[in-house]
This record gives structure tokens, sequence and C-alpha cells, in this order.
């Protein structure tokens, strides 16, 4: 029963800093004493595809690991 083709309230975000430069250094960060892994899209350059390839990487150093 709701009309959605006439909302009450429509807004838009956007991540203002979301895009960043190309990073230096590795795709991912891991940490085997303490056992954290971190990656994103963050860890290469702030695009969506950046955040695949970041768990994809860190996916292949986990499929060796175990």
């Amino acid at each position: 029963g709701i009309d959605i083709n006439n909302p009450a309230c429509c807004e838009l975000h956007r991540w203002k800093y979301a895009n960043i430069t190309r990073q230096d250094g590795v795709n991912y960060l891991l940490d085997h004493d303490n056992q954290l892994a971190a990656c994103g899209d963050w860890c290469i350059e702030g695009r969506v595809e950046n955040a695949f390839t970041s768990a994809n990487e860190l996916s292949k150093v986990f499929v060796n690991i175990l």
C-alpha cells in the first residue's frame, strides 16, 4: 500500500574521501602472530574493483596457509 513513485523524502549520500590515490605497498595486511588480516580498496586505491583484488589476493594466501 505504499506509493514508491511519490516519496516523502529522497536523499543521496556520497563518500567524499572514498576515492583515495594509489597506495604503495602490499594489497592486504596480514599479521601471522596475532592471526589478524585486513583487506579492502583502501589498501590499493578507492575503487570497488580494488576491494575485490585485495580480498582475492588475501584469500590466495589463506589457501596456502590452510
